[in-house]
C-alpha cells in the first residue's frame, strides 16, 4: 500500500470536498494520477464507479485499487468477453460495482453503422480523392443512446480523456450522455495539440460553467490569426491562448505536476539515398503545385504531409489503388544510420519508434533477418501479444522493440527501469502530445541520468520542419497548461 505524497493528499481531499464535484488532473506521466484516483475511490466509498481509459491499462488500475483498499475492492472489466458482457449489462442495469471499460469498446456499443441506399433503394458508394465511386458501400452513423437512461454513476473517472478533444467526436457524444454525480478527468495533455482542444474536455467536466458555445468560448480565450484564401476570402485559425495560463486558472479545481524536462535529443542527419531523394523531390514538386493552385497561405493536407514524411523512411512502392507499401529490401538512409547506432550501443535494450506502421514491419523483418532479438509493437499487435512482448522486454529476453509512436503512449510501466535508449526514425508531425507521451514512457521516475534519445533526420526534407513545428507547438501548450 502506497502513501500519497503531500501534494497528492491535497488533491484527494480537495476533490472529495469540491462543490462542483469535478476536477481536472493534468500531471505529466509519472505524477501518480492512478494512485490519486484509487484513493478517491476508496475514501469516497462510492458504490457505482466507472473508469474509462486505455484497455491495456486495466491490470495496472485493478492492482492499484486492490492494494490501496487492502484487497477489499477490485474492478470488473467491461469488454467483449463473456464476463465482460455480463459486466456491461450490470453497468447499464444500474447495479453497484467498480467497472473498467476501454474507451473504444464502450463508445462502440453506443453506435451503429448502417449501409446507405439512395431513394430508389440502390447502394451508395464512397468516393475516392477524385470524386469517383469506389467499390466500398457508404455507411452512416446511428447514435443508439445506450447509456442515456442508465442510472447515474456515483463517480466517473476518465483516464487519458484528451481523446474527446474534438467536439464532433463520437466519444464526446457518448460520454456526455452518461450521468454521474462526480467527474474526474485525467490527462497530461487534456487539450491535445491545440489550445482550443481544451473546450470539449472542460465542457464535459463543468457543463454549467464552461460556455456552451464553442465559438463564444474561442472568442474569449483563444489567440487567432488570419488565413488568406484564394479570391481574397479570409478565415481565422487558432494559434494558441490569448493569455497563456489564464483559462486553467479560471477552472474550479485544476491540478498539474510538471515532470523535469526531457533531455534534448541527439540529432543525426543523413543524406537520402539517390532513389529516395528522387521520390521525395517529385512528391514535393507535386504538392507545391497543389498549393499554388488552391490557396495563397495554407496548411498542407495531412495526407500530403504524411507522404512527404514517409518518403524519408525508405524507397516506396505504390499499389494499383495508389497506396504506399515498402519492399523488405527497400533502400533507406535512416536504416543505415540505425544499424551503426545499434552497433555502437552494443547489448543495450532499445526502443525504435516511427509514425509508419508499414515501415515498422519492414524494420522488424530486416532486423530479424540480421539475427537480432526484436518484436513489433503496433496497432496490429493484440493485447495478449503485447503483454508477452512487454514481459520479455522487462525480463531482458528481448533486446529491441520496433513501435509506432501512438501505440506506445500508455500502459508501459516498468520500461524505464530496463531501457535508457530510444531512437526516432520519424515523429508525429503536428502531434507533439503523442510524441511527448512516447518519450515519457522511458524518461519518468525513477529518472535515469544516462537516458538518451536520438532522432535520425533526413537533410533538406520535411523532417526539419516537422521537428521545429512540434517543438514550438509543445512549448505553447505547456505554457497554457501551467496553473497561474
Amino acid at each position: 500500500m502506497l502513501t500519497p505524497h503531500d501534494y497528492q493528499e491535497e488533491r484527494i481531499e480537495s476533490f472529495l470536498n469540491e462543490p462542483t464535484k469535478a476536477a481536472l488532473v493534468a500531471d505529466d506521466p509519472g505524477g501518480g494520477k492512478t494512485l490519486v484516483a484509487a484513493e478517491i475511490i476508496v475514501r469516497g466509498k462510492f458504490e457505482r464507479v466507472l473508469i474509462l481509459g486505455v484497455k491495456d491499462t486495466f491490470d495496472s488500475w485493478n492492482a492499484t485499487v486492490q492494494v490501496q483498499s487492502e484487497g477489499a475492492l477490485s474492478l470488473r472489466r467491461v469488454d467483449s468477453t463473456k464476463e465482460g458482457k455480463v459486466a456491461l449489462a450490470d453497468l447499464i442495469a444500474g447495479k453497484p460495482g467498480l467497472y473498467f471499460a476501454g474507451t473504444q469498446f464502450l463508445v462502440r456499443q453506443d453506435w451503429r453503422y448502417d449501409k446507405v441506399f439512395d431513394s430508389d433503394g440502390n447502394p451508395v458508394y464512397e468516393l475516392d480523392k477524385f470524386d469517383q465511386p469506389t467499390q466500398k458501400q457508404a455507411t452512416e452513423r446511428v447514435h443508439l443512446g445506450l447509456y442515456k437512461k442508465m442510472k447515474p454513476l456515483d463517480l466517473f473517472i476518465f483516464d487519458e480523456f484528451h481523446v474527446i478533444q474534438s467536439r464532433t467526436s463520437v466519444g464526446y457524444k457518448t460520454v456526455k450522455t452518461i450521468r454521474t454525480e462526480y467527474k474526474l478527468g485525467l490527462s497530461g495533455t487534456p487539450g491535445g495539440n491545440s489550445f482550443d482542444g481544451l473546450w470539449t474536455p472542460t465542457r464535459w467536466l463543468w457543463p454549467t460553467l464552461i460556455d456552451g458555445s464553442y465559438w463564444r468560448w474561442r472568442e474569449q480565450w483563444c489567440a487567432m490569426e488570419d488565413v488568406y484564401l484564394k479570391g481574397g476570402k479570409v478565415t481565422k485559425k487558432v494559434v494558441g491562448e490569448l493569455r497563456p495560463g489564464a483559462f486553467v486558472a479560471s477552472l474550479p479545481l485544476y491540478f498539474r505536476h510538471e515532470a523535469p524536462p526531457v533531455p534534448a535529443p541527439k540529432i543525426i542527419e543523413v543524406e537520402l539515398e539517390p532513389e529516395q531523394r528522387e521520390q521525395y523531390d517529385m512528391i514535393e514538386k507535386d504538392y507545391m503545385l497543389w498549393v499554388e493552385q488552391q490557396v495563397l497561405i495554407v496548411d498542407l493536407p495531412v495526407t500530403m504531409k504524411q507522404r512527404l514524411r514517409t518518403a524519408t523512411l525508405g524507397t516506396m512502392s505504390l499499389t494499383t489503388e495508389d497506396e504506399i507499401f515498402f519492399d523488405i529490401n527497400c533502400h533507406s538512409a535512416k536504416l543505415r544510420a540505425l544499424s551503426g547506432l545499434l552497433r555502437f550501443w552494443g547489448d543495450e535494450p532499445v526502443i525504435i519508434g516511427m509514425d509508419s506502421k508499414r515501415f515498422a514491419k519492414v524494420v522488424v523483418a530486416q532486423m530479424q533477418r540480421a539475427g537480432l532479438s526484436v518484436a513489433e509493437w503496433t496497432g496490429d499487435v493484440n493485447s495478449k501479444d503485447r503483454a508477452e512482448v512487454k514481459d520479455a522486454f522487462l525480463a531482458k529476453d528481448l533486446q529491441y522493440i520496433v513501435a509506432t509512436i501512438p501505440s506506445m503512449s500508455t500502459g508501459l510501466d516498468g520500461f524505464q527501469r530496463v531501457c535508457k535508449r530510444l531512437v526516432w526514425l520519424s515523429e508525429m508531425e503536428g502531434n507533439p502530445s503523442i510524441n511527448e507521451q512516447f518519450v515519457r514512457r522511458l524518461y519518468r521516475p525513477p529518472y535515469n541520468p544516462d537516458f538518451q534519445h536520438v532522432k535520425i533526420v533526413a537533410k533538406n526534407t520535411f523532417d526539419d520542419e516537422a521537428h521545429r513545428l512540434n517543438v514550438m507547438k509543445h512549448a505553447s501548450m505547456r505554457r497554457s497548461l501551467k496553473s497561474a
